[in-house]
């Protein structure tokens, strides 16, 4: 999914990338480390209590579009351009419901399997 995101924000110019993985166009370090890491242990810890999960993933969320954002784009890592800090947040908040929402989709599927 973030793969995808990071495609659209270069077709709608939503930040450049100055750093990115080795062979991967247009993706930073961001993508499959801090953001993917961090949803992963939220999720882990906070599953079957969404409002725990929401308000938990909305301060992460939260440091990493005000503070973590301000400091990648310092190190020379990427550079905020047709999105601001608050659009970031939206994204990832976003982000982080979808991958919750096909967690909980992914249990009733689990779960129809092991009773049929």
């Amino acid at each position: 999914m973030l793969t995808f995101v990071f495609q659209m924000a270069e077709k709608f110019d939503w930040w450049e990338i100055k750093q990115n993985i080795n062979l991967l166009d247009n993706i930073t370090p961001f993508v499959y480390g801090v953001f993917l890491v961090g949803t992963v242990i939220i999720l882990y810890f906070t599953y079957e209590r969404f409002i725990v999960f929401f308000k938990t993933n909305l301060i992460a969320d939260t440091f990493l579009s005000f503070g973590l954002s301000k400091w990648y784009e310092y190190l020379g890592i990427y550079e905020l351009k047709n999105m601001n800090e608050f659009g970031v947040l939206l994204l990832t908040t976003v982000i982080a419901l979808l991958i919750y929402l096909y967690q909980k989709w992914q249990d009733g599927v689990m779960i129809k399997k092991e009773f049929s």
